[in-house]
């Protein structure tokens, strides 16, 4: 196939060029050179907040000359105008307000001043790159004990990542990882991740509306191996919509969840009839959205919801502990709710993160 073609057009002598032009009357009449085009980037299409066409560096513009080179190299000769030109370069690109943007590699260095301090300590660099996942990533967790991560997302899989296995690339000093296994079997996205204490199970909550369990692989396992059935575990199924948090007790073996259905549940995964128990919302509290046990009291778990509410309860009665104060600001929209509760692994302190951008802090005590 023919991509290029290049026309060579033989012109007249030079010596019938200059002959020409002595007959010619009024030399001060030719027609002066025209000013050099600019051949600016396409205008860039919006869609939403998305930019359908990039825009090429500035490197990649060209500015047609004559065909003659100047007697010197002056570029103001050449040009007419020439530092205007110059100057009314970025006008004629038609970028507007992007012309301030700066687009780093993300692959360089990143450039600071290292006499200043404060600024150092405010430059974070990222150690490892994780590329795998197909869609939007909604959790992730850490092996309590060993190098490695978990994460899920909404391409409906969980993968398992060895830190220690690194590959290095081309870009630099960046540094990626592949997932040493892939754990497939829900068929909505995936919402949380929890690993037991001892660090061989794991358990991923979907909104398919169920809960899986996963024995974890040798992280020296082989990527590129056959498939090990033995890492497929049990399904605990019971919530009918679907599964937003989860946690695990760090003493015995429950796991904890609460789902869009209304409720929160109790498992023991280790046994016959996981389902230990149910604890429904009133329509008062609203729909869960997240849950954690409380560290230095066993037998008591803590429970945020839509409206705001969040409340300490008692696992073996069922009972409300303590009603803490968390819903001054909801103003009875999702704008106002609560997204995510912890309570800390040592105190009886317990910690909201709210839609409205407050993070507020509860002693359970008081």
């Amino acid at each position: 196939m023919i991509t290029h073609i290049n026309f060579v057009i033989q012109g007249p002598p030079r010596g019938a060029l200059q002959a020409m032009l002595a007959n010619l009357n009024g030399e001060d009449d030719a027609v002066p050179a025209q000013p050099p085009g600019i051949v600016g980037p396409l205008p860039i299409k919006m869609s939403g907040g998305r930019a359908l066409a990039e825009v090429p560096p500035i490197g990649n513009i060209t500015i047609e000359r004559n065909a003659i080179p100047p007697a010197n190299n002056d570029v103001n000769e050449a040009m007419p105008g020439g530092n205007a030109v110059r100057d009314n370069v970025d006008d004629g690109l038609g970028l507007g307000d992007l012309a301030g943007i700066t687009v780093s590699n993300e692959a360089d260095p990143l450039s600071y001043d290292v006499s200043n301090k404060d600024e150092i300590r405010r430059t974070w660099n990222p150690k490892f790159t994780l590329r795998s996942h197909f869609d939007t990533v909604r959790a992730i967790c850490f092996h309590p004990f060993e190098t490695a991560v978990l994460t899920g997302s909404e391409d409906h899989t969980v993968k398992l990542w060895n830190l220690n296995k690194t590959l290095p690339t081309r870009k630099g000093n960046a540094v990626e990882i592949e997932p040493i296994h892939s754990f497939r079997g829900h068929s909505g996205a995936i919402l949380s991740i929890e690993v037991n204490p001892s660090g061989d199970t794991c358990y991923t909550a979907s909104a398919d509306g169920t809960i899986r369990c996963w024995n974890l692989p040798s992280l020296e396992i082989d990527p590129y191996g056959q498939f090990d059935a033995d890492t497929v575990g049990n399904v605990l199924m019971g919530h009918t919509n679907a599964v937003w948090d989860l946690a695990v007790h760090y003493q015995q073996n429950y796991l904890l969840s609460c789902s869009a259905d209304g409720t929160c549940r109790i498992w023991n995964p280790t046994i016959k009839v996981p389902l230990v128990n149910t604890y429904p919302a009133t329509k008062d509290q609203g729909i869960p959205t997240s849950i954690d046990f409380v560290r230095n009291e066993p037998n008591q778990f803590v429970v945020s919801t839509t409206t705001s509410m969040c409340s300490i309860i008692d696992t073996e009665t069922g009972a409300e502990v303590v009603a803490l104060e968390s819903n001054r600001t909801y103003d009875n929209t999702p704008a106002t709710q609560i997204n995510k509760v912890a309570c800390h692994p040592t105190m009886g302190v317990t910690v909201t993160a709210h839609e409205d951008r407050y993070i507020r802090f509860f002693d359970n005590n008081t």
